[in-house]
């Protein structure tokens, strides 16, 4: 999630930008806390609407020669620029919320940042998960008309964008993931609290409808990525098993190597077992040579393939 100092004032108030990105003519895109959207031009001059009265933005915003794809905590949006060089909404909609924010997730509403994918030119595609109970679905939407493609039960909860590559979407669970800090306005979760229950879950979209190809059971802690030439998920696992006494179990964070194709967890590399260890959910980076880098709650990891 990209936070901004800056804000969006209209009738006197501001909110604060939730977040940005450049679109394909250079313009920049933003979306605010309270809904607004728009983006600044090279020249400077902006332009911004609201979506919805009453709806929030906690997520970041995805880019595509096809527009601006949106998700407030009620709905999926993709933005465009209309004739007058205004922001227009080509598309809406709206997706089941569920009753409250649940454990392991930052915001009431769908955690996913969305996401553009497909086997063509990769942008076909637009997914993004709803809130729904007990189980959230992978929700799969034709990114030009925004027409709903399917629906499928994928994770307990979650709070991380899904990974879409080719007619492949693979979604983490973070159901009942302990973050230490929430946003002021994030609310009650229910229920309070939750174990982690980890997981992940292979979709593929397929021409009659969307179909699950893999689960596991994987306890990840960081946004998984997932490197094309080698067909590998690359994240961190969280893992309760080195007793501690009075204080329960300590947690452990692994760096995980999981073969896209079949889900299976291929290895694990203890990196750490205390707190500042702790990915929180952040996403990591691959750079060439097999590096990936990897933020904690104070440092940062860089790990090499051996």
């Amino acid at each position: 999630m990209t936070r901004a100092v800056t804000g969006h004032c209209g009738g006197g108030t501001c909110d604060a930008v939730s977040s940005v990105s450049p679109d394909w003519k250079g313009r920049v895109w933003f979306a605010t806390d309270g809904a607004a959207a728009g983006f600044v031009n090279p020249d400077g001059t902006a332009h911004s609407i609201v979506l919805a009265p009453g709806e929030k933005v906690a997520n970041s915003i995805a880019a595509a020669p096809q527009g601006i794809a949106v998700a407030t905590d009620h709905a999926l949006y993709l933005l465009n620029v209309d004739g007058s060089g205004n922001p227009q909404i080509v598309w809406r909609q709206a997706y089941d919320r569920g009753p409250a924010r649940k454990p392991g997730q930052l915001s009431w509403g769908t955690g996913a940042t969305p996401t553009f994918f497909g086997p063509g030119d990769g942008t076909e595609y637009l997914t993004i998960t709803d809130n729904a109970i007990p189980e959230e679905n992978l929700l799969v939407f034709d990114a030009a008309t925004g027409a709903q493609i399917c629906s499928v039960p994928a994770v307990d909860g979650t709070e991380n964008s899904p990974i879409g590559s080719g007619n492949s979407v693979f979604v983490a669970s973070t159901y009942g993931y302990p973050f230490p800090a929430l946003p002021p306005n994030a609310g009650p979760s229910q229920p309070a609290r939750a174990r982690i229950t980890g997981g992940m879950i292979r979709i593929d979209v397929t021409r009659s409808g969307c179909q699950v190809v893999w689960t596991n059971t994987v306890p990840s802690a960081a946004v998984p990525r997932l490197s094309v030439p080698d067909g590998k998920i690359y994240t961190v696992t969280r893992r309760s098993a080195i007793p501690t006494g009075n204080a329960g179990l300590l947690d452990n964070y692994r760096y995980a190597v999981i073969d896209a194709a079949t889900g299976e967890l291929e290895t694990e590399q203890l990196i750490g077992a205390t707190s500042v260890d702790d990915t929180l959910q952040m996403v990591g980076t691959i750079a060439p040579g097999r590096i990936q880098y990897q933020g904690t709650m104070t440092g940062l990891f860089r790990i090499t393939a051996e």
